[in-house]
């Protein structure tokens, strides 16, 4: 091969990582998501990368994926080195049944500063009821998206 020959088709693909240079968070592409498991017993309130926990996961800048339960339904989602600044929620009832009362949970989500200084987005799980409030805290399974 001479020099300056080389073309797209003499490259894998798949053997290039951009993980930690950020190259992998340009537009338009999915920048990040995370299935949090909200309902699972023993859920810190320190930040934790672990699959108990959070169990489908990416980041595009390759830093971690962590979370933290402040609250009863409230929740702190990091995705380290990414330069989102929006995220979609949605809840999760996978495993349970059509009458759990996983089913009928709404998110909120916005980005904010955590205690610590640094970014994190913030989602509240909160279970539809016949309360006076129409809702009530719950620690619910929600997966995040960064767009």
């Amino acid at each position: 091969m001479r020099t300056g020959s080389i073309t797209g088709s003499d490259v894998n693909q798949a053997s290039l990582d951009f993980g930690s240079s950020g190259i992998g968070c340009k537009g338009g592409t999915v920048l990040g998501f995370a299935r949090v498991k909200g309902d699972v017993a023993g859920f810190p309130s320190i930040y934790t990368t672990s699959s108990t926990f959070v169990d489908i996961r990416r980041n595009c800048s390759g830093g971690a994926v962590s979370v933290r339960r402040a609250s009863t339904s409230v929740f702190f989602v990091r995705f380290s080195g990414n330069p989102a600044a929006l995220a979609l929620a949605q809840t999760n009832a996978d495993g349970f049944g059509t009458n759990s009362i996983m089913n009928d949970n709404i998110v909120t989500v916005a980005k904010v500063t955590d205690s610590d200084g640094l970014p994190s987005f913030r989602v509240e799980v909160e279970d539809v009821c016949d309360c006076s409030g129409g809702t009530d805290p719950q620690n619910g399974r929600f997966t995040i998206l960064l767009p």
